[in-house]
């Protein structure tokens, strides 16, 4: 009776222990799982507001699209079309002939930087006549519709023996030649 008794006791304290197991067990799984059902459901709660975010943005945006528009195009003013920058190069011979200057443009490749808000082409101008003209010129190209950098400016007097070529008869001693290399900015 006293063994039959002892091993009632032991069953039922390994059956207890093995309960005791198998519910620790699925404790822990429960818990394992609502930890990482929270963690989706925060994730997916950021990504909500993200997107809420993002939606009010893209609203905004909308509302604001004729604003947005109308810089965009003034922004396309700014920038030479690369095809055809025949607008560009009448406005430098214009403001040249405007000032009576003597203008030679040409195109020049331009080393492109990291820097540069947009790419870009270059030209060369040859300027010649009286510094204070020719300083004019840089005045109004600088008030342009355009965007661009002079990359380069050397000026030059223009000597005795220049003055004796055909293309320079026209001008008087004391006169100059401006040498500008400039980086355009285009669409």
């Amino acid at each position: 009776m006293i063994i039959l008794k002892r091993k009632i006791f032991s069953v039922s304290i390994i059956f207890i222990l093995i309960s005791f197991v198998l519910i620790l067990l699925v404790i822990t799984s429960l818990v394992e799982d609502i930890k990482r059902n929270s963690q989706d459901y925060v994730l997916q709660r950021k990504a909500l507001v993200l997107l809420q975010r993002q939606f009010q943005e893209f609203e905004d945006f909308e509302k604001n699209s004729v604003f947005y528009q109308s810089n965009l195009e003034k922004l396309d003013k700014l920038l030479v079309d690369p095809e055809v920058p025949v607008d560009f190069i009448q406005f430098l011979e214009e403001e040249s002939q405007k000032l009576n200057l003597s203008i030679k443009i040409s195109p020049i490749s331009i080393i492109p930087q990291e820097t540069d808000p947009w790419e870009s082409m270059g030209f060369q101008v040859l300027l010649t006549g009286s510094f204070p003209k020719c300083w004019a010129f840089l005045e109004k190209i600088q008030a342009s519709p355009w965007l661009f950098e002079i990359e380069r400016l050397e000026i030059r007097r223009i000597s005795e023996k220049e003055f004796q070529s055909e293309q320079l008869k026209s001008f008087s001693l004391g006169d100059v030649s401006f040498f500008l290399d400039l980086k355009v900015y285009i669409r």
